[in-house]
């Protein structure tokens, strides 16, 4: 949506005592608005690289499980399309996915840029994909929107978003949300001729 809700969390017991074990910091206080105001005052640096290594690690740990059961298959990543300058760093500080670390991890990213529902005209796919191919070093496989949310949105407008991927330097495929969207006649039509230009 073009204005989330950005909530600060896991502040709870667990979590910083978990923050503590790696880190050494200790937030010697119960309450879980006292330990944000610190954690976001004096160590809000320390405590987002932290969440980051959270999700890092934990996909770290399900490429390992890959590399043993499966190790020709790819692991592909559904991404927030947040570049590192919008909404104050959120992806890092919020989301908690650095695509530089999660590229030593991850084969394909794939950027849920669904343009018309974050606020976004077209264009903006392309320099999402841009980001996110020089942070990781990864393929990027954009995922466009094909669905009417939250308005109409036009086949000439779903065929331009289709078009900034399929001849973007960056992008190496594309994937669309959702199937039900493309199936409208028009969407099809666009599809198709786009496909085989």
């Amino acid at each position: 949506m073009p204005e989330p809700t950005l909530p600060r969390t896991s502040f709870d017991p667990f979590t910083l005592s978990a923050f503590r074990g790696d880190t050494g910091i200790n937030i010697a206080v119960a309450a879980p608005a006292a330990a944000a105001r610190i954690l976001l005052g004096q160590h809000e640096a320390e405590w987002a690289a932290w969440r980051c290594a959270q999700i890092t690690s934990w996909v770290a740990d399900a490429r390992a499980v890959i590399g043993r059961v499966r190790p020709q298959a790819r692991l592909g990543l559904f991404g927030v399309p947040w570049r590192l300058a919008d909404r104050g760093g959120a992806i890092l500080h919020i989301i908690s996915q650095d695509y530089r670390a999660l590229g030593e991890h991850v084969d394909i990213f794939s950027p849920m840029v669904y343009h018309r529902m974050c606020g976004y005209p077209a264009q903006w796919i392309g320099d999402v994909a841009a980001e996110l191919r020089t942070l990781s070093g990864k393929p990027v496989w954009p995922i466009i929107q094909s669905v009417d949310e939250p308005s109409i949105l036009s086949a000439a407008e779903y065929g331009q978003a289709l078009e900034i991927v399929l001849r973007h330097p960056i992008a190496d495929s594309v994937l669309v949300f959702t199937l039900k969207g493309v199936l409208d006649a028009a969407k099809l039509s666009v599809t198709r001729e786009k496909l085989t230009a």
